[in-house]
């Protein structure tokens, strides 16, 4: 059966209807402000054989980690589990992200044949383990976060399990029949689907066209990107607070797409450490956001996506390593670093970094366990300032009304207000943090696992990085005994005691005109150590030189005053790196309001900064335009060396014989070749301005 358009996307609409229903139900029947205020919950449907088929827009991490679930619980039980039975499972060692995410999966038959599952997942504010919250800041092993289930069948038993590990039974109870009853509902409407004769697999053909065709239309090239988590836990003695490292190269090759972690830091003494499926949750959440977020969220549109994530790595830990921030902390660091790696492929569609951290807070009493995720600045976007106050990245959810919170829990809001200024400069600035006092209304053992305490939101295209994050602690309120607290701890705290914690701002993107021209050079998007590579002259460079200049005069149009061809591809007989050097006269380089954007917006990567030049190249890094003043020295040095090489060919042979020298080193940055050339340029360079005053040389 092939269905039309239109019929295809009425069922993309009743599948993904199914799913935002059974959240709805999930949230409406939860117990927890957690999952009832919050909806720290995610909802979805599957094919019969696992395949992610609909998914309601929830939160990302559990979203694209769902799949390894459902995928656990199939391998468990091979299909075996009776209709109106379910399947529950934690373990981020089979099929989880970490132990406060319990899944619970359901078979959908009809007429005694499997047709597909329904599954959904919710954070459990309590879960067992040595701190209220199950997730310690201190914890070294996954046994010190709490009840660690397999994938088993859900029975009366398994739940008096769950509910006596946990601090919180009857609201573990309230929360875990609200699942039951998600999946239940999601059954019967996945059941009538099928029963109607829908084709489930044209909807994900549909997701995987798409998505392959997001892809084609998209750079081929290979690109790195690297940043780093501030610090593994609280301790110095185990190592715990030096930063580890994430590397993710980026590959794109037709309508496939490869992210590749190689390089990334080994897992580490303690809970900053993702699970594989977290880490592909990141990926796909980023490319969809990047490729097109209109597509499917089905399993048809991560068929052309390969993650390589190297085993026992913090993006692929192992057991019995702990693993608790990895799903809340490490995925905002995979989301960064895929977002900073497509930002040099496709400039015009990613933004500066968000806050790039959850800001967890969790809290136990007497009989009650308080978790919460704030809300910090988004980064700056092409055309648009980042919000401010907002979830972003990995997790989607709410903020606890002020009203729930201390309805809930013996604790008061003091204070809840936008942080000013903490939000990255730029042409459009990124969006500032949240500043929270909470007090303490008895005595309480709370643990923060933030991040972003250190490192600072990055910015993109000269934009400035957003604030770090701060957290505090007020003894009794204090504000003259105020001590500035680690990044992750876990406390013991006095009645009237008041945690600050000032969130951090999105990066700016774009430079701000108003902070003037730049000082000094700014090179964006770090060193690169490819090797140096001259070729032959080859007339196509002056094809492909012509074809860009069409281009840069439709994108510039009258703010281009003159472009010429410039560097060692415009001199004929010269040896040169394949990259082709237009040099682009303008009013004021130093404008970046007129001209980045436009740039931006025509997919070329702006790379270099400094006073009156701005150099842009393409993704695939075979042009650089060069943006000069018109009428300057620097816009005639280039002219005239290139003209002298023309018609000299001691010194064209010269500067060739130099190059190729030069190109034999291995280069840990590539500007070092640049810099090591300089003096024979200025040895030649000498030679072309006087052959120029001599002729008169003009331009």
């Amino acid at each position: 059966m092939t269905l039309d358009p239109a019929s295809l996307q009425v069922l993309l609409s009743r599948l993904s209807g199914v799913a935002d229903e059974m959240g709805a139900v999930l949230r409406r029947a939860a117990f927890s402000p957690n999952i009832k205020e919050r909806a720290d919950c995610s909802a979805a449907l599957f094919t019969a054989d696992g395949e992610l088929l609909a998914q309601a827009e929830h939160i990302p991490v559990h979203l694209g980690s769902m799949p390894a679930s459902v995928r656990a619980a199939i391998d468990a039980f091979a299909g075996d589990v009776e209709p109106g039975g379910q399947i529950v499972l934690n373990d981020p060692f089979a099929g989880g992200t970490h132990l406060n995410d319990v899944t619970l999966v359901a078979p959908c038959h009809l007429d005694g044949t499997l047709v597909g599952w329904a599954a959904n997942r919710a954070h459990h504010a309590d879960v067992g383990g040595s701190a209220p919250g199950s997730i310690p800041a201190d914890a070294v092993e996954i046994h010190q976060e709490g009840l660690r289930l397999p994938p088993v069948r859900y029975s009366p038993d398994v739940r008096a399990i769950l509910l006596a590990n946990s601090r919180t039974p009857m609201e573990r109870a309230g929360d875990l029949d609200a699942q039951v009853g998600a999946n239940v509902l999601g059954l019967e409407r996945l059941a009538a689907i099928v029963a109607s004769g829908a084709p489930l697999d044209e909807a994900l053909a549909y997701g995987e066209r798409r998505m392959r065709s997001a892809l084609a239309a998209m750079p081929d090239g290979t690109w790195r990107f690297e940043d780093v988590m501030d610090s593994c836990g609280p301790s110095d003695e185990l190592g715990q607070r030096t930063p580890a490292r994430i590397v993710v190269t980026v590959t794109i090759a037709g309508d496939a797409v490869t992210f590749d972690f190689a390089g990334t830091d080994a897992q580490r003494r303690g809970n900053v450490n993702a699970v594989e499926a977290v880490t592909v949750s990141a990926v796909a959440f980023v490319l969809r956001a990047v490729a097109d977020p209109t597509m499917p969220a089905n399993g048809g549109a991560l068929r052309p996506i390969r993650v390589d994530a190297p085993a026992g790595s913090i993006v692929a830990a192992q057991p019995p390593v702990a693993v608790g921030a990895g799903n809340v902390e490490v995925s905002q660091r995979i989301a960064d670093v895929c977002f900073g790696a497509l930002a040099l492929a496709v400039p015009d569609r990613v933004s500066a970094a968000s806050q790039g951290t959850m800001n967890n807070v969790l809290i136990g009493g007497d009989g009650w366990v308080y978790y919460e995720t704030l809300a910090g600045g988004q980064g700056g976007r092409p055309g648009r300032a980042g919000m401010s106050g907002v979830h972003t990245g990995m997790t989607n959810t709410k903020n606890t009304p002020i009203e729930a919170l201390e309805r809930s829990f013996s604790l008061r809001v003091l204070r809840y207000r936008l942080r000013s200024g903490s939000g990255g400069e730029g042409l459009y600035a990124g969006g500032d943090g949240i500043e929270r006092d909470l007090e303490m209304l008895e005595d309480v053992t709370v643990s923060l696992i933030t991040e972003r305490r250190k490192s600072r939101p990055w910015g993109l295209a000269g934009g400035t990085p957003g604030a770090v994050g701060e957290n505090w602690l007020l003894p009794g309120g204090s504000e003259a005994e105020a001590r500035k607290l680690p990044d992750k701890c876990t406390l013991g705290l006095r009645a009237g005691d008041v945690v600050r914690m000032l969130t951090p701002g999105g990066g700016g993107w774009g430079r701000d005109g108003a902070a003037g021209p730049p000082k000094e050079l700014m090179l964006l998007g770090g060193p690169e150590s490819d090797p140096v590579v001259l070729l032959d002259h080859d007339p196509a460079w002056s094809v492909r030189f012509e074809a860009e200049r069409a281009r840069l005069a439709e994108v510039l149009g009258g703010l281009a005053l003159r472009v010429d061809h410039v560097g060692s591809t415009a001199v004929p007989g010269l040896a040169a790196k394949p990259i082709v050097d237009m040099q682009v006269s303008v009013p004021d380089p130093d404008d970046d309001a007129a001209f980045v954007p436009a740039l931006t917006a025509a997919g070329y990567v702006l790379r270099v900064i400094e006073p009156e030049h701005r150099m842009f190249r393409t993704p695939a890094r075979d042009v650089h335009v060069h943006l000069w003043r018109a009428g300057s020295a620097d816009e005639r040095r280039q002219l005239v060396f290139r003209d002298w090489l023309k018609v000299d060919a001691h010194d064209r042979e010269l500067y060739e014989r130099v190059k190729r020298q030069l190109a034999e080193r291995v280069w840990v940055d590539r500007n070092d070749y640049s810099e090591a050339k300089s003096d024979v340029i200025i040895v030649i360079m000498n030679r072309a301005e006087a052959w120029a005053r001599e002729t008169s040389w003009v331009l």
